[in-house]
This record gives C-alpha cells, structure tokens and sequence, in this order.
C-alpha cells in the first residue's frame, strides 16, 4: 500500500468530519481508530521494510552539486513614476454598442471555521498534544515524544541516515494523519500544506533550522511528496520540485526536474553547493503545486479602508475591505508564476465590498464605459510604487494584497483589474508581459479601436491598468513598440465561500 494509498484511506475516514463541521467527533474518531487497527501487522511490516531500504540507500555517497542562481523574473526594471495620458474629453454614451448586464452576484458568507479543536489520538497513548496557531486558528496535534530529540551538530549522509530510521521507529503515522486531515479540512493546496507542517516543526524546534528541515523532509515524504534533503557545511536543506517557477529561489537539476532550496519562513536559503542523494522515498512522487483554487479555510479578520477615484468627471468612494488573516497568509507566499495570482480567489468580505460597490457604476452602461470605469478605478484609487521601493525586493501582489497595502505597482493593478472585469463586466480578459512592465488586454463582444493583439483567434484591446487616465486601445508609451508576451489567464469568477 503506498502513501497515496494511505493519504485517500486517511481522508474517506474523515470526510464525514469535514463536510458536517466536526459533528459527530466520536464517531470519525472511532472510525479512524478502527481503521488503523485494520490489517496493521502487515501494513506496518511493508513500511518497516521500505524505511530499511531507504535508509541503507541514504547511506551510500552522495554528490556534491553547485546550485543555479535563481531565476529572475524580469531584468528590465519598472519605471519608478508611472506616465500620465491626456485627458480625453468625455463623448456621448453609445447606447447601440453593446451593454454591461447585471452579472448576478453570490451570497457572500464568511468561511465556516471549525469552532471544535481535532483531537485524533489513535494508538498514541502517550502522544503529547502540540499547540499549533495557524493564521488564527487554534489546533492540537498528536506528537511522539521521540520527535523532540535533537538531530545533533554532524550533517552528513550517514547521519542522516540514521535520523530517517529513527524517525521511522517513531508512532509518526498519527503525525501525518492529522495533519493530512486538517489540510482537507482546512482547503489548504499544497504550499498550505507545507506551512501547516513548518508551524508543527517550528514549535517543536523554534530554534535549529536543521531540525526543522529535516522533519519537514521526513514529513512531506510520508505524505507522498518528493521533498529531499542537502547538507553543506553542517547545514541541511530542505529540496522540493515545483509545477511553477520559484523565482529568486536557488535550484539544482536532477533528472530533468529542478529542486529549489524551499523554505516556509519566508527567508530564502543561500548555498551555493550541497551534497545531496539521486533518488526518491517509494511513493513520494507529488510535486508541489502554488496554484490558489480556494482560500485557506481561516478565521476571518476583515479591516476596511475607503479609497477615491474620479470618473468621468464624478467623484466615487469606494469601501475597500480585505482579510487579514488571507493577507498574512500569502505573506509567506514565495514569488512565483504571474497565473497563479491572476487566477487566485478574493475572500468573500472583500468581493462583496469591491464588487457591490463598483456594480452600480458600470451595469446599463456600454462595455467600452465600464471598462474605462474600471481603469480608472485601479489606476488612480490606488497609489503607486515598485516592490523595490515598498518592499525592497521583488514581490508580486494577489488582488486581496493589492487591497490591503498602501502602494502598488503594475503587475498588481492588472490582477486586480482582471478579477473585475471579469466579474462585474464578463468579458475575457488575457496578461500582457512586456520587458518591465506587466499590463492586460480585453476581448470585446463588438469591434472598438484601439492598439489590440490577437490571441487564439480572438482581438483583444490593450487596457493598461498602470498608464494613469489612459483608456481602452491605449498601450503605454514606453512599451509601445514591444511585443509583449500573451498570458492565458484562467475566468476567476467570484464564488462565495463554504459554510
């Protein structure tokens, strides 16, 4: 039975929890229990066998590897002031073109958070219960005793080695379970899921990285990841593949897949080289993926903001809300993909408040009019700044961020404006990546003028969320004669969240 396995009898124990918020948990608990007792001999035999295996593979020599640098995501740099267009004087509407429909909205419900505190402890009499806060939320989880132990000061492979099989003689599978459980329960995706497991390393050795890496290693290979490990220098590293670039993020390449020196602390790792082993944990074959299909299910703390923006000639304030604890969250998001932020969700609070805002501003009015609406909104209620200059590094912004922070820049003001145009006026709406600058271009349902590029088959019409008072059909001067990149970006369409 390999982890995989393991991992879909662990969540068809427990699903009935999930989707009844935590009624009833006696009887998942007794479930869980039986289950475990099912055929344990054998399974438990398979494991010790595997773990044997592995640890003798884990002493055999490693290989010294130099890191790559990481990738950088754009080498031309943002300008620091965004241009100006000439105000363009106000025409008639054009009643015959065709016009913004009342695109009905959900009912937006905060998320339903589980108000009872998981206690699974199967088979682990003398687990300890470990307090772990995630993003506000308060868990328990069942730790081994054994799992306190310090690695010790040598990292080599034969240390390692022995760490792996000791790990392996602990009761390790409740660990898993758990939390395993919690990541379903809590809709994390995959990075989620690290963090999860980085806040039970982190408060079982809030001080030795080594420790901590190692039993995220050890963790994220019983939960059918390939994670591996790197020592340099006395130092371990945790190496994880990615289905996305992690930019700024030193790699090495093994068989064609990148690793990155991964870290949950937001503090990215700085080897050069390490020693580390070609091969894998059997069965631990998932690769991470960064892609947000859902928020994480954490309590809501939601903080509201007003912002002001002109247009035509009318003043408009609009009630900005985010969540914070979303907010934090992707704090410890690393810079990847510019998909993965335009395709991400916003928070319930914050749609509701952003769209039934700016809904009546744009609805009966022709396409050509909400969408310039739209432009003007994000270009002008929104001050303008680099990462540099905010942040001190490269950092993209999901569109909850870009409502939250004080300053913005290109990349987060064309998430943002993607998300409405998508949910308040329904049109397509595709990235454009230039050198130095990231905007986005819409596809209309009738002709209009304008700059344009065809994608797929399809005209879409330059709409620069950056390029201050610029309308549709107006590409920035600066890029004017670049051919920029076409991102196909996946329909966010507001949804509301579970209860």
């Amino acid at each position: 039975m390999d982890s995989s396995k393991l991992t879909a009898v662990i969540v068809a124990a427990t699903v009935t929890l999930v989707l009844r918020p935590f009624a009833g948990p006696a009887n998942a608990q007794k479930d869980f229990q039986e289950w475990l007792k099912k055929d344990k001999k054998a399974f438990e035999k398979y494991l010790e066998e595997r773990d044997k295996e592995f640890s003798n593979f884990l002493k055999k020599e490693w290989q010294s590897l130099d890191l790559n640098r990481g990738v950088k995501r754009d080498v031309q740099p943002k300008p620091v002031k965004m241009p100006r267009a000439e105000a363009i004087p106000v025409k008639p509407l054009d009643r015959s073109a065709p016009l913004v429909k009342d695109i009905p909205l959900p009912e937006y419900r905060p998320r339903a958070v589980p108000q009872k505190k998981l206690d699974l402890q199967p088979d682990a009499p003398n687990a300890d219960l470990l307090d772990i806060d995630y993003f506000g939320l308060a868990l328990k989880v069942s730790v081994d005793p054994g799992f306190r132990q310090p690695f010790g000061d040598q990292a080599d492979n034969n240390s390692i080695s022995a760490y792996w099989t000791r790990m392996g003689g602990l009761k390790y599978k409740v660990l898993t379970a758990e939390t395993e459980f919690l990541a379903q329960a809590l809709d994390l995706n995959d990075w989620g899921f690290g963090l999860l497991l980085n806040r039970v390393a982190s408060r079982l050795f809030p001080t030795s990285k080594n420790d901590r890496n190692l039993l995220l290693w050890f963790l994220l290979s019983k939960s059918g990841y390939d994670a591996r490990v790197g020592y340099q220098d006395g130092q371990v590293f945790l190496l994880l593949p990615s289905m996305n670039v992690l930019y700024g993020t030193r790699y090495f390449v093994i068989q064609g897949t990148r690793y990155y020196l991964a870290s949950f602390d937001n503090h990215p790792e700085a080897a050069k080289s390490l020693h580390t082993y070609d091969g894998r944990y059997p069965g631990a074959t998932r690769v991470f993926s960064l892609a947000v299909k859902k928020l994480p299910n954490i309590p809501q703390r939601l903080t509201e903001r007003p912002v002001v923006f002109r247009y035509p000639s009318e003043q408009h304030t609009v009630n900005l809300k985010f969540d914070r604890s979303i907010v934090a969250f992707f704090q410890h998001y690393p810079l990847t993909d510019l998909p993965v932020y335009f395709g991400a969700p916003v928070s319930a609070g914050a749609a509701k408040a952003l769209l039934n805002d700016l809904k009546p501003l744009v609805v009966g009015k022709p396409e050509t009019e909400g969408v310039n609406t739209l432009l003007r909104f994000v270009q002008t209620a929104f001050e303008y700044q680099t990462d540099q200059e905010q942040f001190g590094r490269e950092r993209f912004l999901f569109a909850e961020e870009t409502l939250s922070y004080p300053y913005s820049d290109c990349e987060d003001r064309s998430i943002l404006f993607a998300y409405l145009v998508t949910n308040l006026l329904g049109l397509e709406v595709v990235g454009l990546d230039y050198p130095g600058h990231i905007a986005t271009a819409v596809h209309f349902r009738s002709p209009v003028a304008g700059d344009f590029v065809m994608h797929k088959g399809k005209k879409y019409v330059i709409c620069d969320p950056t390029y201050i008072n610029a309308v549709f059909g107006m590409t920035m001067p600066a890029v004017k004669d670049a051919t920029p990149k076409i991102m196909t970006l996946s329909p966010v369409v507001s949804v509301s969240d579970k209860m």
